[in-house]
């Protein structure tokens, strides 16, 4: 709230981010782009923004949304009863992060590197009660399989 005036709320008091400058500062610094920017709006010579910077500071949190398939970047598949289409770009099929990181951090690494373990994690809506969405156990073992 550096940028702003007056009394915060008592809850952006307790959770809001620790300022780097002091109130001046930044009052100054927020107002001096203003400024430049109203300068080239009506000069004709505005080009766009500078995003570099922002996309450095939310790359982390992109990459954790892109991790948990979030609905906020594209839509979950929900038109399969069980196992969602996986050959659409446009629809989520399931979290990439249950895919390629819970069940190694979950149940380790195997000694054996003939096992491997397939995770095939999928959307559905949570009021969605039939077919019962447990997690299911497939195996394709057979007996050539040493240790």
């Amino acid at each position: 709230m550096s940028f702003m005036s007056g009394v915060p709320p008592s809850l952006v008091m307790k959770k809001d981010l620790r300022p780097e400058i002091s109130e001046a500062d930044a009052h100054s610094a927020f107002s001096a782009e203003i400024v430049k920017f109203i300068d080239q709006v009506t000069a004709g010579t505005f080009t766009g923004f500078d995003e570099s910077s922002t996309k450095k500071i939310l790359s982390p949190l992109l990459d954790a949304m892109h991790l948990e398939g979030s609905y906020a970047l594209k839509p979950p598949c929900y038109d399969h009863d069980l196992i969602n289409r996986t050959d659409d770009p446009t629809c989520g099929h399931g979290s990439p992060w249950n895919k390629n990181y819970t069940q190694m951090i979950m149940g380790g690494k195997f000694g054996n590197p003939n096992i491997k373990v397939v995770n095939d994690d999928n959307f559905h809506l949570v009021q969605t009660i039939n077919p019962v969405h447990l997690p299911e156990v497939d195996s394709s073992c057979d007996n050539s399989v040493t240790s």
